[in-house]
């Protein structure tokens, strides 16, 4: 028994003592080539062993952003912004459906949540998940996975519950920006109406209104909702008024990237008859371990406790959370080239249906990781610059291989040619689609159209109706 015990106890403490990497190695994942760059030079700050590569010539086949500019000078310039636009699965269009317009900040949502950690009065331990929860929130600023998905991510942290969780998730839902860390748009709402600092009979109205009623607010069903509510027109126009003003997307107002100039991670280019993803040379610093001052450090007795032996094992536990992340970038990178070479080969009408899942499988590894590994990760490709996300979409159907990329595209173009007075219902676009031939149930119309972040016909009026 006591043996079984203390092998019990050398896994338990192995598995902790891995929990800094493991949590480097996630959230290095995560971040964009323009955050990692950011956290490369903190690194380079704090650890004296670590400095930048000197490179004095390039022997493999990374491609550099100046020559990338190079790769395909016959062709006619593309239109990037549009493909930036349709790789979350939106449209350019997409503000007109916000009725709310502001100025985008200067700093990242990270950055501006993990300041407000650092002068919050909460334990270390919740620091750490609430920073961890941060690092996974999406560009929305919405919390996308499930507890028990982010747990079975980070299984080698074994201190932190699924009640752990949902605490260190109310410190983020408090944050600003209001809205943050929801896990829906209904929750998003709720967040903001309760953050408001002036009550009224109409927050109370257009809490209970987004809580219990939000599919007949959605089709702005002023008799249903005054019978569901006991709430005259007088109350619901002015609480549906209220709901208008608030975000759908809570880090709307904070940049992802440079605004100037989205760098890609990979280009992909073709050698004969293979297509392959290659990786930017010089994209993110290079940095290595001062080989003088490893080697000293080496030949000390060690001790326990020791700075310097500490400051080298965490400076090998950085450069191998980098190499990972590139690494898993590259295969997911490729493993979506390999999936939609029809696309590479003739354009955007032709994406075939790919998921996370199918990727996870192939390369073995778990999908919050492949979800990871697509955040803010861009590939450039003969039609244009895209966010990796945008090659993923199921298929609609089984008798038709048609991916949900086609009909979300479909579903934009009926909505942006709507009669803005009277806009389309959910229904009603389904209704649209089937004339031409696509056959899907409205629940998933409203699910694609969630996706590509628009409004309910209700929300997407310019005014709303006063009768």
């Amino acid at each position: 028994m006591s043996k079984i015990q203390n092998s019990l106890l050398a896994k338990q403490s192995q598995s902790l003592a891995l929990t800094p990497q493991v949590q480097q190695s996630i959230r290095f994942l995560t971040l964009s080539s323009t955050e990692l760059t950011h956290e490369i030079n903190q690194l380079l700050e704090m650890n004296p062993l670590l400095e930048l590569e000197d490179k004095t010539q390039n022997t493999n086949d990374d491609i550099s952003l100046d020559e990338l500019e190079l790769l395909n000078p016959e062709r006619e310039e593309i239109d990037r912004n549009n493909h930036l636009a349709d790789s979350s699965g939106g449209g350019t269009d997409q503000n007109k459906f916000d009725l709310t317009h502001n100025l985008v900040t200067n700093i990242t949502l990270r950055e501006h949540l993990q300041n407000q950690i650092t002068s919050s009065h909460i334990s270390q331990k919740d620091r750490e998940l609430t920073s961890f929860l941060i690092d996974n929130l999406d560009t929305d600023g919405y919390l996308r996975e499930s507890f028990t998905s982010l747990s079975i991510s980070n299984a080698a942290d074994r201190r932190w519950s699924i009640a752990d969780f949902e605490r260190c998730l109310k410190h983020v839902q408090r944050m600003d920006p209001p809205g943050i860390g929801a896990r829906s748009l209904q929750e998003a709402l709720i967040i903001q109406i309760d953050q408001l600092n002036k009550k009224s009979v109409y927050t109370s109205a257009a809490t209970q209104l987004v809580a219990h009623y939000f599919e007949y607010l959605a089709k702005y069903n002023l008799e249903k909702l005054a019978a569901l509510t006991n709430y005259d027109r007088s109350t619901l126009r002015p609480a549906i008024k209220l709901i208008s003003s608030l975000k759908p997307h809570p880090a709307a107002d904070f940049v992802t990237q440079d605004n100037n100039f989205i760098k890609p991670d990979v280009v992909v280019r073709r050698t004969g008859s293979i297509w392959k993803a290659v990786p930017i040379k010089n994209l993110v610093p290079e940095i290595v371990i001062n080989k003088e001052y490893e080697s000293i450090i080496k030949k000390q007795p060690k001790k326990k406790g020791d700075a310097l032996q500490q400051t080298l094992r965490e400076a090998h536990g950085a450069l191998a959370s980098l190499a990972q992340r590139n690494s898993t970038v590259l295969k997911v990178a490729q493993t979506i080239v390999n999936h939609q070479i029809d696309f590479m080969e003739s354009g955007a009408a032709h994406v075939r249906p790919l998921t996370l899942t199918a990727v996870a499988g192939e390369l073995a590894l778990h999908e919050s990781t492949i979800s990871r590994a697509t955040n803010q990760k861009y590939m450039s490709t003969p039609y244009g610059l895209f966010e990796f996300k945008y090659f993923f979409n199921n298929q609609v159907t089984e008798n038709q291989e048609v991916s949900s990329l086609n009909i979300k595209t479909k579903i934009k173009k009926i909505i942006q040619s709507e009669d803005s007075s009277h806009p389309l219902s959910d229904n009603e676009v389904k209704q649209i689609l089937s004339s031409e031939g696509f056959t899907i149930a409205r629940r998933t119309v409203a699910k694609y159209r969630e996706n590509m972040k628009i409004l309910p016909a209700s929300l997407r009026k310019n005014i709303l109706r006063e009768d």
